[in-house]
Protein backbone atom coordinates (compact mmCIF):
# COMPACT_ATOMS: atom_id res chain seq x y z
CA UNK A 1 0.00 0.00 0.00
CA UNK A 2 1.20 3.71 -0.93
CA UNK A 3 -1.50 5.74 1.02
CA UNK A 4 -3.78 4.62 4.06
CA UNK A 5 -6.43 7.05 5.39
CA UNK A 6 -8.71 5.69 8.55
CA UNK A 7 -11.30 6.67 11.07
CA UNK A 8 -12.02 5.20 14.30
CA UNK A 9 -15.19 6.14 16.26
CA UNK A 10 -15.76 6.31 19.82
CA UNK A 11 -18.41 8.04 19.78
CA UNK A 12 -20.61 5.05 22.27
CA UNK A 13 -17.55 4.25 23.71
CA UNK A 14 -17.10 5.69 27.59
CA UNK A 15 -13.85 7.43 27.61
CA UNK A 16 -11.34 9.34 25.17
CA UNK A 17 -8.03 9.26 23.43
CA UNK A 18 -5.04 10.52 25.36
CA UNK A 19 -4.24 14.46 23.49
CA UNK A 20 -6.22 15.90 21.03
CA UNK A 21 -6.96 17.47 17.58
CA UNK A 22 -3.10 16.66 15.95
CA UNK A 23 -1.33 15.62 19.23
CA UNK A 24 -3.18 12.36 20.00
CA UNK A 25 -1.09 10.01 21.95
CA UNK A 26 -0.57 7.68 19.11
CA UNK A 27 2.24 6.08 17.26
CA UNK A 28 2.22 4.76 13.44
CA UNK A 29 3.59 1.71 13.16
CA UNK A 30 4.31 1.92 9.10
CA UNK A 31 7.71 2.86 8.91
CA UNK A 32 9.31 5.23 6.45
CA UNK A 33 6.08 6.52 6.31
CA UNK A 34 4.90 10.37 6.38
CA UNK A 35 2.02 10.45 9.01
CA UNK A 36 -0.50 12.39 11.03
CA UNK A 37 -2.92 11.91 13.47
CA UNK A 38 -6.11 13.92 14.08
CA UNK A 39 -8.77 13.89 17.29
CA UNK A 40 -11.94 15.29 16.62
CA UNK A 41 -13.15 15.02 20.26
CA UNK A 42 -16.51 17.06 19.22
CA UNK A 43 -17.61 14.36 16.82
CA UNK A 44 -15.34 11.65 18.73
CA UNK A 45 -13.79 10.13 15.37
CA UNK A 46 -9.54 9.47 15.40
CA UNK A 47 -8.26 9.67 12.08
CA UNK A 48 -4.87 8.50 10.83
CA UNK A 49 -2.96 9.42 7.55
CA UNK A 50 0.06 6.87 6.35
CA UNK A 51 2.06 7.86 2.97
CA UNK A 52 4.78 5.87 1.92
CA UNK A 53 6.33 5.77 -1.25
CA UNK A 54 7.93 2.71 -0.79
CA UNK A 55 5.13 1.08 -0.41
CA UNK A 56 3.83 -0.84 2.53
CA UNK A 57 1.65 -4.66 3.00
CA UNK A 58 -0.36 -6.41 5.54
CA UNK A 59 -1.24 -7.83 7.76
CA UNK A 60 0.67 -5.78 10.01
CA UNK A 61 0.17 -3.49 13.08
CA UNK A 62 -0.36 -0.36 11.53
CA UNK A 63 -0.78 2.16 14.98
CA UNK A 64 -1.17 2.14 18.63
CA UNK A 65 -3.13 5.09 20.69
CA UNK A 66 -3.66 5.07 24.04
CA UNK A 67 -7.13 5.20 25.43
CA UNK A 68 -8.35 6.76 28.65
CA UNK A 69 -11.60 4.54 30.02
CA UNK A 70 -12.50 3.40 33.57
CA UNK A 71 -14.25 0.61 31.80
CA UNK A 72 -11.68 -2.34 32.24
CA UNK A 73 -14.51 -4.78 30.25
CA UNK A 74 -14.30 -2.25 27.02
CA UNK A 75 -13.87 -4.48 24.17
CA UNK A 76 -12.68 -3.81 20.35
CA UNK A 77 -16.16 -4.08 19.25
CA UNK A 78 -17.06 -1.05 20.95
CA UNK A 79 -15.17 0.62 18.07
CA UNK A 80 -16.20 1.44 14.88
CA UNK A 81 -13.32 1.46 11.83
CA UNK A 82 -13.78 2.55 8.47
CA UNK A 83 -11.27 3.11 6.01
CA UNK A 84 -11.60 6.10 3.99
CA UNK A 85 -9.08 6.35 1.22
CA UNK A 86 -6.26 3.45 0.30
CA UNK A 87 -4.06 2.93 -2.41
CA UNK A 88 -0.51 1.35 -3.88
CA UNK A 89 2.28 3.49 -4.40
CA UNK A 90 1.30 3.53 -7.92
CA UNK A 91 -2.08 5.07 -7.01
CA UNK A 92 -4.21 2.19 -7.75
CA UNK A 93 -7.31 2.03 -5.74
CA UNK A 94 -7.30 -1.12 -2.82
CA UNK A 95 -9.39 -2.30 -0.21
CA UNK A 96 -7.64 -3.73 2.71
CA UNK A 97 -9.33 -5.29 5.26
CA UNK A 98 -8.74 -3.76 9.17
CA UNK A 99 -9.82 -4.43 12.63
CA UNK A 100 -8.54 -3.17 15.93
CA UNK A 101 -6.70 -6.15 17.24
CA UNK A 102 -6.63 -5.99 20.46
CA UNK A 103 -7.76 -3.75 24.15
CA UNK A 104 -5.86 -4.06 26.87
CA UNK A 105 -6.66 -2.50 29.78
CA UNK A 106 -5.01 -1.48 32.96
CA UNK A 107 -6.05 -0.78 36.84
CA UNK A 108 -5.87 3.23 37.04
CA UNK A 109 -2.96 2.99 39.15
CA UNK A 110 -0.74 1.32 36.83
CA UNK A 111 1.55 3.06 34.39
CA UNK A 112 2.32 1.43 31.66
CA UNK A 113 5.92 1.53 29.49
CA UNK A 114 6.01 1.96 25.70
CA UNK A 115 9.09 1.99 24.84
CA UNK A 116 12.52 4.03 25.48
CA UNK A 117 11.27 7.29 26.63
CA UNK A 118 7.92 7.16 26.26
CA UNK A 119 5.12 6.25 28.89
CA UNK A 120 1.72 5.43 28.98
CA UNK A 121 -0.39 7.56 31.96
CA UNK A 122 -2.55 5.62 34.27
CA UNK A 123 -5.42 4.38 33.61
CA UNK A 124 -4.66 4.36 29.97
CA UNK A 125 -5.67 1.72 27.49
CA UNK A 126 -3.22 1.27 24.29
CA UNK A 127 -5.04 -0.08 21.41
CA UNK A 128 -3.09 -1.32 18.64
CA UNK A 129 -4.60 -1.81 14.85
CA UNK A 130 -4.20 -4.56 12.23
CA UNK A 131 -4.35 -4.00 8.63
CA UNK A 132 -4.94 -7.51 6.80
CA UNK A 133 -5.53 -7.73 3.01
CA UNK A 134 -4.05 -7.59 -0.62
CA UNK A 135 -4.27 -5.65 -3.98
Amino acid sequence: MGSLKFEVDYASTPGNFLGSGLTPQCTSLVAGASKSFFDDEVKRVLRESVISLSGFSGPANVATCVFETNDQRLAASAFGLVVKDATTPDFQIVTPTMSISSVSCTQKTATLSRGVGTSVPSGATPMPWTLGGSR
